[in-house]
């Protein structure tokens, strides 16, 4: 088993490298990926829910803390995309599954973590949210978007090995 994790992130580095290095040394860059950095609690939840809108087949979704602001659009948004039947996968920590509401598991298919570092959002493996926590001095969540297939990519290996080593509810 650890010798699967080990070589699974093996080839996670190897990927972020082959992605990253063009994107550092300014050349074979056949496009300029989008990114945007997305700070305070609506902005960030106008997004999340700009992105719920568009999901055709698969949700990843990791919150390791349950902000309100992502929780108020969550509900609805899956319980429409479960009648469409999308795929969803649903991470959290014992904590945060303490302050979702109850209905929650009941959508998608959930699992729990211990311990999880940031959370975020991967739509279709098309585009994803990383939730980078709060800022200590001003306590609003900062996020990085992005639909650059390289960065969505690594965003998806790590949500399914987090996925793999976590317990089902």
């Amino acid at each position: 088993e650890s010798m699967r994790q080990e070589r699974r992130l093996r080839e996670l580095e190897e990927l972020v490298v082959s992605e990253l290095q063009p994107l550092y040394e300014k050349r074979e860059i056949k496009e300029r990926p989008e990114i945007w950095i997305i700070r305070g609690d609506e902005n960030i939840s106008a997004k999340v829910q700009e992105m719920l809108a568009k999901v055709e087949r698969e949700l990843m979704i990791a919150l390791p803390l349950a902000p309100r602001g992502l929780l108020a659009p969550l509900g609805p948004s899956l319980n429409t995309l479960m009648d469409r039947r999308v795929k969803i996968f649903f991470l959290t920590t014992p904590e945060a599954l303490e302050k979702l509401p109850p209905y929650i598991p009941n959508l998608a298919e959930m699992r729990l973590r211990e311990e999880m570092f940031g959370g975020g959002m991967v739509v279709d493996g098309r585009e994803a949210i990383l939730l980078l926590g709060q800022g200590e001095s001003t306590k609003t969540l900062l996020a990085i978007w992005s639909d650059h297939v390289g960065l969505t990519q690594i965003a998806k290996i790590y949500f399914q090995h987090l996925w793999e080593t976590s317990k089902p509810i």
